[in-house]
């Protein structure tokens, strides 16, 4: 089997998990340093918390917000199909009622 054949998928698996698990390290290792310099470990939680907050705010409006806007034009534009389409079940059911009776 060459090299070409093998399948991509679990490479990436590790990949993402691999960049995941940097990011909690990283992440721990900003608490415990933060929680040195100001003395209390809750208080440097609530900070790194905070940032991170900051951080994906940021990337929501920069990045997020028309996807999401669209996502929820589709969404109730699903729900407005959906409603119609219950409406004529609704209906049918009615109709087949009163023939059977």
């Amino acid at each position: 089997m060459s090299n070409s054949d093998r399948p991509i998928g679990a490479a990436l698996l590790l990949f993402l998990l691999s960049g995941f698990i940097a990011m909690v390290l990283l992440t721990t290792a900003l608490v415990a340093w933060l929680s040195e310099l100001v003395g209390s470990i809750g208080l440097a939680s609530v900070i790194v918390g905070g940032f991170f907050s900051v951080i994906a705010a940021v990337v929501y409006f920069v990045a997020l917000r028309d996807f999401v806007a669209t996502l929820s034009r589709q969404i109730d534009t699903i729900y407005e199909v959906s409603s119609i389409i219950q409406r004529i079940y609704r209906k049918a059911v009615e109709i087949i009622e009163k023939i059977v009776g």
